[in-house]
């Protein structure tokens, strides 16, 4: 048989991939090496009676457009919510109902301050204004996500004011270290809150990847929430789910 098109891997990417290629009536063949399809995204029985999600363990940032021409809660995905927990040495820790970044709906301020007040009253005090700056943020970089890369000069004029332009140009050239040091005074939240502990936190551009890392967890384009949370079942059955939509559309 002839295809239009063949995807080396069925993980996540190249599930949605062949399910948009084949709606687009185009021939698909995805080539996957292991019996089961997933990629990082998988559930296996590890020891007898039980399964796990083997790599990737949680949900995050999965776009409302993807899940809703999908169908994927129509077809039985479940995800429930994420609490944050880190465990600090001393037997000591942070626990909250939300994460630290960019509000989304549902959000409960006042516990995750009361949890950060453990640490620092003023950074628990400082919480709404970093999370403002990340919500500018999401506005200027969300609409971009399933898009070709903006210009700077797109970047700009998605901008509504002075204070998002402001914001902008604090992302764009102070890494993301800096900013945490900028926002916060406690360790715990400049490695947490503004999200330090990504990696090459001193690096030039790192202060774009939190921007980006921001947008993707919180941002919608239809309005709908973002899905960020563990899947009942494990990350194999959004897998499969994916599999489904992409061979009710006839990829192979």
């Amino acid at each position: 048989m002839n295809y239009d098109i063949i995807i080396l891997g069925g993980g996540h990417n190249g599930l949605v991939a062949a399910f948009y290629l084949a709606r687009a009536g185009k021939k698909v063949l995805v080539l996957e090496a292991r019996p089961i399809v997933g990629g990082a995204c998988v559930t296996e029985e590890l020891i007898p009676g039980y399964r796990f999600s083997t790599c990737a363990n949680v949900l995050w940032g999965l776009r409302p457009k993807v899940y809703q021409d999908l169908g994927l809660e129509e077809r039985g995905l479940k995800v429930d919510t994420r609490r944050f927990l880190r465990l600090l040495p001393g037997g000591r820790y942070l626990f909250s109902d939300r994460n630290t970044g960019a509000s989304t709906p549902g959000d409960s301020l006042a516990t995750t301050q009361k949890a950060i007040a453990q640490f620092s009253a003023k950074d628990a005090a400082f919480l709404p204004q970093w999370q403002e700056f990340l919500n500018r943020l999401t506005r200027i970089f969300g609409p971009f996500l399933l898009r070709l890369p903006p210009t700077l000069e797109e970047l700009r004029a998605a901008c509504a004011d002075a204070e998002d332009r402001k914001a902008l140009e604090l992302i764009l050239t102070t890494p993301v270290a800096e900013l945490a040091e900028r926002f916060f005074e406690s360790d715990l939240m400049r490695n947490i809150g503004a999200g330090a502990d990504m990696g090459a936190g001193r690096e030039a551009g790192s202060g774009l990847l939190l921007a980006l890392v921001t947008a993707m967890g919180a941002y919608s384009e239809t309005g709908q929430p973002v899905l960020n949370g563990f899947i009942r079942g494990g990350m194999g059955h959004l897998t499969e789910l994916m599999k489904q939509a992409a061979v009710e559309h006839a990829a192979s």
